[in-house]
């Protein structure tokens, strides 16, 4: 896999934007953009601040090596945890901690290949399972 192909599957992984890759390395759109396309390769400033924010893909993403590592999406978390307390209290369910992380595995799973998903979406989809 060629540097291209792993910044956009990182970008993807954590269910950033490239407006959003770019804001958070401190880069222009236009550079991810051009990364991203293959058009220019980065600079070892950029590839610094890309491992140093995301850690767990420097090594795959400097060697190649192994599979990329599955990086839990924090911002989806959260808004699944939060959607499924409002949900609950909403339809004025309740639920044992187990059956709450049972949902939310659940939750996350259908969610996680889905485009920034809305608290809203995630708490129709509770209505659908609860």
């Amino acid at each position: 896999m060629e540097f291209k192909e792993k910044l956009k599957f990182i970008r993807k992984s954590i269910g950033y934007t490239q407006n959003k890759l770019a804001e958070e390395l401190g880069s222009a759109v236009i550079s991810i953009q051009n990364y991203e396309a293959g058009r220019k390769s980065p600079n070892g400033k950029f590839l610094i601040k890309l491992c140093e924010e995301f850690p767990d893909y420097a090594f795959w993403l400097m060697t190649g090596k192994e599979n990329p590592p599955k990086i839990i999406d924090k911002r989806l978390l959260k808004e699944i945890i939060i959607g499924l307390e409002e949900g609950l209290v909403e339809q004025k369910l309740k639920m044992t901690p187990n059956n709450k992380a049972k949902a939310i595995i659940k939750l996350y799973e259908y969610f996680e290949n889905k485009e920034n998903p809305s608290r809203e979406e995630i708490k129709e989809k509770l209505r659908l399972v609860a």
